[in-house]
């Protein structure tokens, strides 16, 4: 009974945490720029490490399972010792999922990320933060409307996925609604490519576990990741080689052009590159898109390859159990990083921590209603 309390506190905890981080970088950032608001949200770390620690100290983990803890923790100490907070608390928060299950992770991360848009949406709708750019795009609070629109697909495919056995013509219609809404009033057409996508999973729910039997499916669903590395490098390397990649660069508002600029004029390093600011202003309007080219250069190979190690272990270990809710929600975010950094984000998105859990837990973990 002492534990399960825990463990519902240790739930709320990390729900506080990704509240927390998602709030304070909305508009948030941009009004309030005191230091104190980031020491907060260290505070907040710091105690889901130690509740982490009394876990692992109090619970029964294999050998193996603590080793790839203790992995987990240099990883973490590592990175923020070297100032890199996104890498450091991305696998921190990985090591703290440990004590849970997917299930419990992806409520946590819905409830988080369902507060935290609402209120944020709120206050733009107060006009505390804007509601709109300068040219009228919604953004809802958020510096962008990429992030808004993508915390909306986020919300609804965690939603999807923990409804799954649930055949619900209203959720349906509600994600087509919600795909019309993301391209007419926030022009992001990837969040709604992510609740499409989720959605034709779960429709051909049936029809998929059998086309999952073919052995290329699943070596293609496994290799996506490094698949997806390669496809980026290689736009990245040769845009100006072939013509084709110029259509590319329109279909995907720019992103190959950028993808070539930094990968071009900055080498890869096994820490990071640090692009400074003036840099990221210099194309694209500073956005640089696409997280297979963005985490491999700024944040370092040595962290990018753990992440697609991690990444293609954890799709082993789905594929294996047929868990094609598992495999959608994981696949869709996946693809979604092609052009988007925010499904790599530790306290933005699931699919890492998650995908650690997986891949250090055994397949139990997967099996939940």
């Amino acid at each position: 009974m002492v534990m399960k309390s825990y463990k519902n506190f240790s739930e709320i905890l990390l729900g506080i945490a990704i509240f927390y981080q998602i709030f304070i970088t909305s508009y948030w950032q941009t009004v309030y720029t005191s230091h104190i608001w980031q020491g907060i949200g260290y505070f907040i770390y710091l105690i889901l490490f130690f509740i982490m620690l009394f876990f692992f100290y109090k619970g029964k983990f294999k050998l193996n399972q603590l080793l790839y803890f203790f992995i987990c923790i240099m990883i973490t100490i590592v990175f923020l010792v070297k100032g890199d907070s996104y890498i450091g608390t991305l696998f921190l928060i990985g090591s703290y999922v440990l004590i849970l299950n997917v299930e419990e992770v992806l409520k946590v991360y819905f409830v988080s990320v369902l507060t935290a848009f609402s209120i944020v949406a709120m206050l733009s709708l107060a006009k505390v933060f804007p509601l709109t750019t300068a040219d009228g795009t919604l953004v809802f609070g958020f510096r962008n409307q990429n992030t808004a629109g993508f915390y909306i697909a986020l919300v609804f495919i965690i939603y999807l996925t923990l409804r799954w056995q649930l055949r619900n013509t209203v959720t349906i219609i509600l994600g087509l609604v919600l795909s019309f809404f993301l391209i007419k009033a926030l022009n992001d057409f990837t969040a709604a490519s992510i609740i499409l996508v989720d959605i034709l999973f779960y429709v051909l729910d049936k029809s998929f576990h059998a086309i999952y039997k073919w052995t290329l499916v699943r070596w293609l669903i496994v290799a996506s990741p490094i698949l997806l590395t390669a496809i980026t490098f290689w736009i990245g390397f040769n845009y100006t080689r072939y013509s084709i990649l110029s259509t590319l660069n329109v279909i995907f508002t720019s992103r190959p052009m950028i993808w070539n600029y930094y990968l071009t004029q900055y080498p890869l390093s096994f820490f990071g590159t640090n692009l400074g600011e003036v840099t990221f202003n210099t194309i694209g309007n500073g956005a640089f898109d696409g997280a297979y080219a963005y985490y491999a250069l700024v944040h370092g190979m040595f962290a990018f390859c753990i992440i697609i190690i991690i990444l293609t272990k954890s799709l082993i270990t789905v594929s294996k159990s047929n868990n094609v809710k598992m495999i959608s929600l994981m696949m869709t975010l996946i693809v979604a990083a092609f052009s988007e950094n925010i499904p790599f984000t530790g306290f933005q998105s699931p699919l890492l921590p998650i995908a650690i859990l997986i891949s250090v837990m055994d397949n139990r973990i997967l099996r939940f209603k």
